[in-house]
């Protein structure tokens, strides 16, 4: 996921997202106490971006592309469930960055 087309406007969403891709920017030679420090921030940004209710469809966009990444983290996808699940979240993901475009709403895709 990347952050580099992000809109003009931000909504909370979009600060969440862009909070969130900050904090998952591969970190290496943390101590134990550092990693659980990290994961804590992820887990309470994640928390954060989901209470906010999207504005727009690239809010929608945001909260399946962090959808889509952790299913992908998470490595369920090769079970069939896991796979049919990323494969309805990635759907989802680009109906939105479609509509995005259709309705005008969308400045990234």
């Amino acid at each position: 996921m990347t952050d580099e087309s992000l809109p003009l406007t931000e909504t909370p969403v979009t600060r969440s997202y862009r909070n969130l891709v900050s904090l998952q920017r591969p970190q290496y030679g943390l101590t134990d106490d550092a990693r659980a420090t990290r994961c804590d921030s992820i887990a309470e940004a994640t928390t954060v971006l989901m209470r906010h209710p999207a504005e727009t469809l690239d809010d929608i966009a945001y909260k399946l592309a962090i959808l889509c990444d952790r299913l992908r983290a998470e490595g369920d996808v090769v079970s069939e469930n896991g796979r049919l699940t990323l494969l309805v979240a990635e759907a989802a993901r680009a109906d939105a960055a479609r509509l995005a475009v259709w309705v005008g709403g969308g400045d990234r895709h």
